[in-house]
């Protein structure tokens, strides 16, 4: 009873000494309601009055209004008015605005945030609200933030998920924001800048320019992508980086490098912290009259202050500096020993200034790393005292922040990489010793001489170079990184239990024998937490949103091996490779780890760059390309990994067996293609027993159409047909008689298509991916079942 009644205090005690943990973890939970309730005001109201209640009733149960609190603090308030922009999408017109966020350079062009307040529209100028995004198709070199510009003649659209299994919320996570609409330009000839808006800061207009004119400097007068990884670390400009060498610092597990972020921040504020404190001891004044810690800390908020300025005011690097501010003020007061508040109060200042901040990665990364390092420091204290004591304190360190985020990591990018200890261990010094102190001097000498930036650049791409080789000689390791799929609900729960037994174990002394067996708990569902659909003679085809003028199939054979068919770059939206954004998360979600077959029918650039992606990630073992034109980097992976490869035109059947066929139809030899520079026009036949699939990407041309009737005849019918964008002439359809028409974005209204085509086959089912989300169909060769994405309701046909 007495052992209960001292634990029983001192969980009491914990509790006092750490209310903030508790206020933060409730002000977390309301933004949590808002996130997954639909009116959220009067939730707010009903838990504000039961929080207050209960407040009054129990003075230790005052941390519940910070529920609601967190609820209004994340509430989206805006209306959708007849002026916000979101009621001019599809529309050919002028916008103008202030550019509310420093421009964000991209691989090709630049992404702008604007605030709009004017709109022309038919030669009528109307005000509006709102803030969108525009993409365009240069650098804008020049642009800054609080820039006032107009984009003439862009079409804003209304930002839309790709509807896919696995799929990431894009549309979410831009409505947290408050943005609801992007449009592209293409060229500088369609802006018009008039320089710093009134309202905007001129200092920090001058402050971005500066960065901007340092990028530029930067990128014309050193190697790539040395000169484009010190812009990453310098002034948050990644955008000159190769996707190749972002992929190799994700597998080694060191891509937080490229991106500024607490951990160079830190690193700043550790180089100047026990700068000024050795400057300050050189003083026998200053020794006598202060305490030279304290004074240290604050003096030190300054330099990280600038360093944060440097790198645009980023939402990540405004937490960072947030985050080791007030740990440098809990050093001034005399509270340091108090870490684990501390923490706790600089997440309640950043999601009360961005409440959205808890859904991103980078947010979650941070603080993990940091109360990781916090839990270890506990169990097993740092020593400083001598190089032994230091280089233990670092590995521990890494140990403790590496093993806490990985998970995270795992889940957002399907890599864990096994080498991420001793790559953060021999790089990560690296670069906040010399590479971040040296990047911030650069900057600093830039402003008094491009001849001395110069000297301190040269430096260090030097050593930024060393960074690269150590990446590529870790990853020379064998399984030096593994593709596993998202992390279920069992290995969360495993984990997050892991992280509690390992805090109660200060308290409950016994509980350390139950550690080890949910950390093997956590490790087996990880490793497999599921291990794929298997087929079982079923063959299962998927048809996938991937928006207009793109075509992406996946099929699941019922060997149980499977293929993946086309991809490329999504113009339409500029989000990125397929590859990345739909295919990857697509097949993690569906347990697959191996590609038996990747089969490109266009050698265009950017379907092989979106390949380059797929083989980096995923073990493929054969690709099949329509051409031999393939990419440097291409060919590099396919000898390095010894992947098989042919040409498409080398075969007419891609399997045969005695219940599947996969034979692949081309145009006669009189075809003429439109395009000297295209490849030859083919389609996919996809036999099993009484069922057969017909898709391509050239089945939207009419030509190619008439020339298929024309070659094969009634052997083209088939029980579904796959058109990634709608455009069919009726004997096509005459010929294939399909059940089933799959299409991709058709931007035609679903009555309308259904009525053109209704004359044709009026038994037939139109299903469309813009608006159905993934299409698929499974079929054991005599009952085709179907379910889309947005109706998980499954259809039979016999």
């Amino acid at each position: 009873m007495g052992k209960m009644k001292s634990i029983s205090n001192l969980t009491y005690a914990l509790f006092n000494k750490h209310k903030i943990v508790v206020i933060v973890i409730s002000f977390i939970a309301g933004i949590l309601f808002n996130e997954y309730t639909g009116n959220p005001w009067i939730i707010i109201a009903i838990l504000g009055i039961i929080g207050a209640i209960l407040s009054l009733i129990i003075r230790n149960l005052g941390f519940l209004l910070f529920i609601p609190l967190g609820l209004a603090f994340s509430a989206n308030s805006q209306l959708i008015s007849t002026n916000n922009i979101l009621n001019f999408t599809e529309k050919k017109i002028e916008v103008e605005g202030v550019l509310y966020r420093s421009p964000e350079s991209r691989e090709s062009g630049a992404r702008l945030y604007l605030d709009t307040d004017t709109i022309i529209h038919d030669g009528v100028t109307k005000s509006v609200s709102g803030k969108v995004i525009i993409y365009s198709a240069d650098n804008t070199q020049l642009l800054a933030y609080g820039d006032r510009v107009r984009f003439l003649d862009v079409k804003l659209r209304s930002i839309e998920n790709y509807k896919n299994p696995g799929g990431f919320d894009l549309k979410r996570f831009y409505e947290r924001q408050s943005i609801y609409a992007r449009g592209f330009v293409d060229s500088d000839n369609s802006l018009i800048s008039f320089g710093l808006a009134e309202s905007y800061s001129p200092i920090l207009h001058y402050i971005d320019g500066l960065r901007i004119k340092f990028r530029n400097f930067v990128l014309a007068g050193f190697p790539s992508p040395e000169s484009a990884i010190l812009n990453a670390i310098t002034v948050g400009d990644k955008a000159g980086i190769p996707q190749e060498t972002r992929a190799e610092f994700s597998k080694a597990g060191v891509a937080h490098i490229l991106a500024i972020s607490g951990l160079h921040v830190g690193a700043v504020a550790i180089a100047f912290f026990f700068l000024i404190k050795w400057l300050l001891k050189r003083s026998e004044y200053v020794l006598l009259r202060f305490q030279v810690p304290r004074l240290a800390a604050g003096m030190t908020i300054l330099p990280i202050f600038l360093y944060t300025a440097v790198a645009g005011f980023s939402t990540s690097t405004v937490r960072a500096f947030i985050m080791i501010s007030l740990y440098l003020v809990s050093i001034i007061i005399g509270k340091e020993e108090y870490r684990v508040n501390t923490l706790c109060a600089a997440a309640l200042i950043i999601l009360l200034w961005h409440p959205w901040s808890l859904f991103e990665l980078s947010f979650q990364l941070s603080f993990a790393a940091v109360f990781g390092i916090l839990i270890a420091h506990k169990f097993y204290p740092f020593k400083f005292n001598t190089f032994k004591d230091k280089f233990y304190s670092l590995t521990k360190t890494t140990i403790a922040a590496t093993l806490i985020t990985f998970p995270f990591i795992a889940h957002s990018f399907g890599i864990l990489p096994l080498v991420s200890i001793p790559a953060n261990l021999i790089l990560v010094p690296l670069v906040e010793i010399i590479i971040v102190p040296m990047s911030l001097l650069s900057f600093i000498g830039y402003l008094i001489s491009p001849s001395i930036a110069g000297v301190f650049i040269s430096v260090n791409i030097f050593f930024i170079g060393m960074l690269s080789f150590g990446v590529e000689a870790v990853l020379r390791v064998p399984y030096s990184s593994l593709t596993i799929p998202p992390m279920n609900f069992v290995s969360w729960v495993m984990f997050f239990l892991i992280v509690a037994f390992l805090i109660l174990n200060s308290v409950y002394p016994k509980i350390k024998y139950i550690i080890p067996l949910i950390i093997l708990g956590f490790v087996v569902s990880l490793v497999s937490p599921y291990p794929g659909k298997s087929s079982n003679g079923i063959l299962d085809i998927s048809f996938l949103d991937v928006g207009a003028r793109k075509n992406l199939v996946f099929v699941k054979l019922p060997s149980n091996k499977n293929i993946v068919i086309d991809g490329g770059y999504s113009k339409s939206d500029q989000n990125g490779y397929l590859e990345k954004t739909v295919i990857t998360k697509y097949l993690l979600n569906e347990g697959v780890r191996e590609i038996d077959i990747l089969i490109l029918s266009s050698t265009d650039k950017d379907t092989l760059s979106g390949a380059v992606h797929l083989i980096d990630t995923f073990n493929v073992a054969k690709l099949m390309t329509n051409g031999d034109k393939l990419s440097g980097r291409l060919w590099e992976q396919i000898n390095n990994k010894d992947i098989k490869w042919d040409n498409l035109s080398n075969a007419d059947e891609l399997l045969s067996s005695t219940d599947l066929k996969f034979k692949i139809l081309r145009a006669g030899d009189e075809f003429q293609i439109e395009d000297s520079s295209m490849p030859d026009p083919i389609a996919f036949k996809l036999i099993y027993m009484e069922d057969e699939f017909l898709f391509g990407n050239s089945l939207d041309l009419i030509s190619f159409q008439n020339e298929l009737i024309n070659e094969y005849s009634k052997n083209i019918d088939s029980t579904v047909i796959y058109l990634p964008n709608i455009n069919i002439q009726e004997d096509f359809i005459d010929y294939i008689s399909p059940k089933i028409l799959v299409t991709g974005n058709t931007n035609i209204a679903s009555n309308k298509l259904r009525e053109n085509l209704s004359a044709i086959r009026k038994e037939m089912i139109i299903l469309e991916t813009d608006k159905d989300g993934a299409i698929t169909i499974t079929s054991d060769g005599k009952k085709l079942r179907v379910r889309s994405f947005t109706n998980e309701k499954e259809s039979v046909l016999h």
